[in-house]
């Protein structure tokens, strides 16, 4: 007759493989976000700092109908606009990082990005909309 080993661990199952992906990716946004922002210049010409990245965590952070931004943007939550705001990519501040924690869902947003500007976006998934509504 054999027997049986109990384990307290036993009854614990591992992380999903999902779980372990948002924690990744989390840390993956935190990290980009502080690296690309000590990388680049701040506003006044003085050493940047991590200050210097700009978190969008939803509409109501968008206070003006155009919002200029450099560098690294982590958005930290769904944006969605009722009336269309536009994100303005500053030009001459080096390539701008644009990231999300899971899901990029942008609603009534405009990117405004000058010629010869590169802008990196990082999500797990993007889903854009407009807030206009085409008649055919």
């Amino acid at each position: 007759m054999a027997s049986a080993i109990s384990s307290p661990r036993r009854d614990r199952r591992p992380p999903g493989l999902v779980t372990v992906a948002k924690n990744l990716v989390r840390l993956l946004v935190v990290l980009v976000v502080l690296i690309t922002s000590a990388d680049t210049p701040a506003q006044d010409g003085g050493d940047p700092t991590a200050e210097d990245a700009k978190y969008i965590y939803s509409c109501d952070d968008l206070v003006m109908d155009r919002t200029l931004v450099r560098g690294s943007v982590a958005i930290m939550g769904d944006i969605v606009c009722a009336e269309t705001k536009i994100i303005e990519v500053a030009q001459g501040y080096g390539d701008v990082f644009i990231f999300a924690e899971t899901i990029m869902w942008i609603k009534g947003v405009i990117f405004e990005i000058p010629k010869g500007t590169r802008v990196n976006f990082g999500a797990a998934g993007f889903v854009f909309e407009s807030n206009e509504v085409c008649m055919a």
